[in-house]
């Protein structure tokens, strides 16, 4: 999966609408920002123009794992 492709959850601030976009191509055409703006803040877990946007839960179970892997990895 591209950066360009990974889905995008969006959240409104303040009324907790809710939209899920396929593409950052299309979360960032429809919230008027870069696709970098909304990478940044999908890792983050940060704000947009007052949308909250997120990573899918399936991408962030696994980069969970991903990251259990390191943490043993690294007490080894």
């Amino acid at each position: 999966m591209s950066r360009r492709t990974k889905p995008i959850i969006a959240i409104n601030k303040e009324t907790g609408e809710r939209k899920q976009y396929e593409q950052v191509n299309e979360c960032s055409h429809d919230l008027g920002v870069s696709n970098a703006a909304v990478l940044v803040a999908a890792a983050r877990c940060t704000s947009v123009k007052g949308w909250k946007l997120y990573d899918t839960p399936q991408n962030i179970r696994r980069r969970i794992k991903e990251l259990e892997e390191q943490i043993k990895l690294l007490e080894e």
